[in-house]
């Protein structure tokens, strides 16, 4: 991927780094999160041992707010569309990852075999995204977990 910019824009190559290290490691993961959104993909759970992921995916940080003369102003976080969320075993066991899309008020529900698990939302392409938060899930059991994504300026 060619990143077109012209010179002398101060961060242009802190820019470039940084569009090429997001692809590397969003590009595995697009590829695995295929599927309609807002279902999980399609792998088979035991309905009777299933445990349930459920948070919202909000975008925090970014622009600031506030014009000349005044204190900028960081913007609150804000529900992210379409987000991936995407469930990794950590445990061990033989369980293939689970993902899902979040609904417009960034609302996601994932249905997991029991275990542990770590749980990652990848957004837009650029997007800067924390690492993945652990969660174990019980048979029965509803998890909550709410992430966050910086937008790409």
């Amino acid at each position: 991927m060619t990143l077109n910019m012209p010179p002398g824009i101060p961060g242009r190559a802190i820019c470039r780094r940084r569009v090429a290290v997001v692809c590397a490691i969003v590009a595995p993961l697009l590829v695995a999160c295929t599927g309609p959104a807002s279902s999980s993909t399609p792998t088979s759970v035991d309905p009777a041992t299933a445990g349930h992921l459920v948070g919202v995916v909000y975008a925090s940080g970014g622009a600031l707010t506030g014009g000349e003369g005044s204190s900028p102003v960081q913007k609150a976080p804000w529900p992210y569309a379409n987000a991936t969320v995407i469930a990794t075993p950590t445990d061990g066991a033989q369980r293939e990852d689970r993902s899902t899309h979040t609904a417009g008020d960034g609302s996601f529900r994932i249905d997991l075999s029991p275990g542990a698990y770590g749980v990652a939302a990848v957004g837009q392409i650029g997007d800067e995204h924390p690492p993945a938060r652990m969660v174990t899930v019980a048979a029965g059991e509803t998890v909550s977990v709410d992430l966050y994504l910086l937008p790409f300026p």
